[in-house]
């Protein structure tokens, strides 16, 4: 299943930003409009990461580690997509409680999946 996602949260520096989601037997692939679908879970550094998809949900998980962050040794990012509705809500934490980013949106479902 893929998710056309568009940022409308004013926290983005880039509204209307889009991203394609693509969940595949347990792995959640993500492309921007700079190309390449990635398994967000092959991230280098990657501690624990769980992709969970329900019928009223998808929700992504990871935790990574940064040697260079002393305030937080692991990095958060938590990604939910309501099935329903379309909301997201992606909060990615930064190495101070102050660079964090929280981006919100709209994902629709569409045919095919990202190259």
């Amino acid at each position: 299943m893929t998710f056309s996602c568009a940022s409308t949260s004013a926290e983005n520096t880039n509204p209307d930003q889009g991203v394609l989601f693509h969940y595949a037997e347990g792995y959640l692939f993500i492309q921007n409009d700079r190309g390449g679908a990635e398994n967000v879970c092959a991230q280098a550094g990657t501690i624990d990461c769980t992709v969970k998809m329900t019928l009223k949900e998808l929700t992504f998980t990871q935790s990574v580690e940064d040697p260079y962050c002393d305030f937080r040794p692991a990095l958060q990012t938590r990604l939910d997509i309501d099935r329903d509705s379309g909301v997201f809500r992606l909060l990615q934490q930064g190495c101070d409680p102050g660079e964090d980013i929280v981006i919100t949106g709209i994902c629709q479902s569409v045919e095919g999946k990202p190259e």
